[in-house]
């Protein structure tokens, strides 16, 4: 049996191993295959667009198939009349029983590699006699010992890896720099009110007090209505965008419930808070950027399953063309696939009378949405319904 399996903590170099091997095999004119699968979950971009896999520190390779397990198998099987070696990245998406795969073609007299398995899978692979090599990673910050934790910096998709004691002080520095920030960007000086929650139970967060105090029962309510309308056993691949999200408070929640979750905001400040809060207390890699939804909106965003705006629009006729408001609005309905959340500020309400140059209430919104939406069915939950600040809105697709 020639079979080895390669494991390691997070960021400790295992993609590049893999890469480092199947780029020896074809510069030595081996007979091997590199097999990804599009099974478990998102898909890389690299892989999914160019088929490629990247590791962290710049080396690629180019996979031979990419598919689901059906597939996967049919490809191997009419590829094992000669000896070969078949190697695999991220194997825990495979599926547990595709252990049974790699064991039976090791038996027929093949190589195999088998990069980050699961916990069931690497059980039964070392009861079959594999050769578990595992990978490890000096930590980035200190080097005096090994990186356990990847780290996700904020703003882009660039990582460090580091030990345990690192991992904890940047944290803790972080949750320190987010409170501070926050309070330091409250609507009044010293204030401990922020705009959204922190979705987090730790103390640097106490006492930190959301303007928008419905925040948990707006993202109940989503809850509920995506694990009826949405399935999600296709693990991340049904995505979800929030226009105007803040600090990412509600992509967090969807993000939790599976969804690739996106978010944009006009102000950066608030990208960035989000950006922070997701790096070192989330890690849910939510997309939080700085657009401006009168824009890109109507002109670049992608269809989403999901998509939500709470008390965006009507900021917006307040400081645009109402033509260009009303467009944006439209097309961010149209480009919502299954359920809409939605939300507005009413001209009745002090700080928005006599500024909007149009009456906006619950027949504006309901009639939005009934004209613009493609709904066939629209819930409404009225202001002062279980803490509601406001009427909250869902629209559901077909």
């Amino acid at each position: 049996m020639t079979l080895t399996v390669l494991t390691g903590a997070a960021g400790a170099g295992k993609t590049s191993e893999v890469i480092r091997i199947i780029n020896d095999l074809r510069e030595r004119k081996q007979r091997s295959f590199l097999i990804a699968t599009l099974d478990g979950g998102t898909v890389r971009p690299a892989l999914e667009k160019f088929d490629m896999i990247n590791a962290r520190n710049g080396r690629k390779a180019r996979v031979d198939f990419k598919g689901h397990a059906p597939e996967i198998r049919a490809f191997i099987g009419a590829r094992t009349t000669a000896p070969s070696t078949f190697v695999f990245d991220e194997a825990q998406r495979f599926g547990h029983d595709f252990a049974e795969d790699w064991i039976a073609l090791s038996e027929a007299g093949h190589r195999i590699i088998v990069s980050t398995p699961s916990g069931q899978q690497l059980e039964r692979l070392r009861a079959a006699g594999a050769t578990v090599t595992r990978i490890r990673k000096i930590c980035d910050l200190m080097a005096d010992g090994e990186a356990t934790t990847i780290i996700r910096l904020p703003g882009g998709d660039g990582t460090i890896s580091v030990c345990p004691r690192c991992a904890a002080q940047l944290q803790a520095q972080a949750r320190t720099h987010l409170r501070e920030r926050l309070i330091a960007s409250a609507p009044g000086a010293g204030s401990v009110q922020i705009y959204q929650p922190i979705d987090s139970d730790f103390p640097e967060f106490a006492g930190l007090e959301p303007i928008r105090a419905d925040s948990a029962t707006r993202a109940g309510i989503m809850a509920e209505f995506v694990g009826k309308h949405v399935d999600l056993t296709d693990a991340g691949q049904k995505s979800y965008i929030d226009v105007g999200c803040n600090s990412g408070f509600f992509c967090k929640r969807m993000a939790d419930l599976g969804l690739r979750a996106t978010g944009i905001d006009v102000a950066p400040n608030d990208i960035e808070m989000g950006r922070v809060a997701d790096s070192y207390i989330y890690n849910r890699h939510l997309d939080l950027q700085v657009q401006n939804a009168l824009t890109w909106v109507p002109e670049v965003m992608a269809e989403h399953d999901v998509a939500s705006t709470f008390s965006v629009y009507q900021w917006l006729f307040d400081k645009h063309d109402a033509e260009a408001v009303h467009r944006s609005l439209r097309a961010l309905m149209a480009k919502t696939r299954k359920l809409f959340f939605f939300e507005m500020g009413y001209t009745e309400e002090a700080h928005y009378r006599d500024r909007l140059g149009l009456r906006i209430d619950r027949e504006w919104c309901l009639a939005q949405m009934r004209e613009h939406g493609g709904f066939a069915d629209i819930v409404t939950y009225g202001a002062g319904w279980n803490g509601l600040k406001r009427d909250f809105f869902v629209g559901i697709k077909p």
